[in-house]
């Protein structure tokens, strides 16, 4: 949620959240004991699933975390000229994300206790890639009707800093300058937005074919992954869907003209209506319907028969509710377990390839790799890698995949996340470069992306006298330290 960006700010904790030299504090009124920070935003930290809840103030919010279990800080969108954004409270388990934004108010709903040692990677400990207690998926019936056979998944060293770029080229070509770019990184994301602004018109299919030719006309090895969403219709079309929002727009969807004019294959709410998704007001695959899962598995496999794409994201991958409310529950249920179903299957049929999902936890149940935007400078994030590194050593039970798990952690190119990242790590994750639009020069890091590293040589230790990790790697040539408390790190390359 509000997953808007914006300049930094130091974060002190005490008996409660103060960043005065960047935004007044206000002391909450009524029982709510959370002192307000003027225009702070939390960044991401949702609790799940998500949703939005309206707050006609930020004390009301307040009250809304307080009553919410797991919640201990919230944001509340003060003023948005989105009316699906106005007055949305947001409620968080993590002050991680901590920005400087106008027009937002948050707070947390007690001081925060000290910084414990970090647990051992276990599940019960409530680590960020444990599942929610949702419904367990049945076992494949038949095995998938095709899988490609050209997919691959990326190369994985320790050699230097194991990254992925995730971005895209609105243009009808990418540049020779993102090529240099896109080329040194062993994965590429490409975004919705990809050839967007080209003359003449193109489907975004086109031009992630397009694209990804380019990308391996350069470097073969590399792997190339498109971004679909796993639930939406984007269109910005409204003979097709006069319902549709702003944000419906994105993406310039081919198969919206067939899914639009078929009804059959969109989720009705209660009105018998085709439902729409909140945010974006996008109408949504009916996933209670096997034909309607098939249909975005074979999607998918359409763009990898090109030969040049590795595998598809799903984004919102972790929706539950698609429609806030407005189906019924045994509707919501059968959507959830076809949702999660499709992309099971999906993941199944693109063999070697990849299906990336959003949140840590969807590993190996229903996709193979995550693409997590977000990858801050924290414990959270080393608890996290290093929990996946334990369940990918001993699998779960009820995994689904055979072969390797990705995770892609999207950060901001800090040495404090690098750091952060490096403690944790295990095979095959990597930290990411990008953002939602662009891939030249301005996304490519030399400092970190060119320095030598060498293969972890065991693994973190913690001190809990300094709170303090440290790891070595390459038989010591390269080091990084993290500071739990201080969410600060270092990193010596080996030279």
């Amino acid at each position: 949620g509000n997953k808007m960006a914006g300049p930094s700010c130091v974060v002190v904790l005490t008996v409660a959240l103060l960043c005065a030299a960047h935004s007044g504090t206000v002391q909450a009124d009524g029982n709510c004991s959370a002192v307000f920070l003027m225009n702070v935003s939390m960044q991401s930290h949702d609790l799940h699933p998500v949703t939005k809840r309206h707050a006609n103030n930020a004390s009301e919010c307040c009250f809304m975390c307080v009553e919410t279990a797991g919640c201990t800080v919230w944001t509340w969108v003060e003023n948005s000229t989105d009316p699906l954004y106005h007055h949305v409270c947001w409620l968080k388990d993590s002050t991680a994300g901590h920005t400087v934004l106008s027009n937002h108010i948050s707070g947390v709903t007690a001081a925060p206790a000290p910084t414990p040692p970090p647990p051992p990677p276990a599940c019960d400990q409530g680590s960020a890639w444990c599942p929610p207690p949702y419904p367990p998926l049945a076992p494949p019936d038949k095995p998938p009707l095709r899988v490609c056979k050209t997919c691959k998944k990326p190369l994985f060293s320790w050699d230097r800093l194991p990254a992925f770029l995730h971005g895209c080229s609105a243009g009808p070509n990418l540049t020779d300058a993102d090529l240099a770019v896109a080329a040194k990184f062993p994965l590429v994301t490409l975004e919705k937005w990809e050839g967007s602004e080209a003359t003449p018109f193109i489907w975004e299919e086109d031009a992630w074919v397009a694209a990804a030719k380019q990308i391996k006309s350069i470097n073969p090895n590399t792997s190339v992954v498109v971004w679909l969403d796993s639930f939406r219709i984007y269109t910005s079309n409204k003979t097709l869907n006069p319902d549709l929002g702003k944000s419906c727009g994105t993406g310039h969807f081919r198969p919206a003209e067939y899914l639009e004019t078929h009804p059959d294959m969109l989720l009705q709410n209660v009105s018998g209506k085709p439902a729409l998704e909140p945010w974006s007001r996008c109408n949504i695959f009916d996933f209670t319907k096997q034909y309607v899962q098939a249909y975005w598995t074979e999607m998918c496999l359409n763009l990898t028969d090109s030969g040049v794409i590795d595998g598809c994201g799903a984004d919102a991958s972790w929706q539950v509710d698609p429609t806030g409310g407005t189906t019924t529950p045994e509707i919501k249920a059968a959507w959830d377990i076809g949702h999660r179903t499709m992309m099971r299957d999906t993941t199944l049929a693109l063999g070697d390839g990849l299906l990336l999902g959003k949140d840590p936890w969807e590993l190996d149940y229903h996709v193979n790799g995550v693409l997590h935007e977000s990858c801050t400078a924290s414990n959270t994030t080393i608890n996290t890698l290093r929990n996946l590194s334990a369940s990918a050593m001993a699998p779960r039970p009820g995994a689904n995949f055979a072969g390797p798990l990705v995770y892609e952690c999207h950060g901001k190119g800090s040495i404090d996340e690098v750091a952060a990242f490096l403690i944790g790590a295990g095979p095959f994750h990597f930290y990411g470069f990008g953002g939602w639009q662009g891939m030249g020069t301005g996304h490519y890091n030399a400092q970190l992306m060119d320095q030598k590293l060498g293969s972890p040589d065991a693994d973190a230790e913690y001190n809990p006298e300094t709170s303090t990790w440290t790891r070595s790697f390459g038989s010591g040539a390269s080091h990084a330290t993290f500071d739990a408390v201080k969410n600060t790190g270092t990193v010596q390359w080996a030279t």
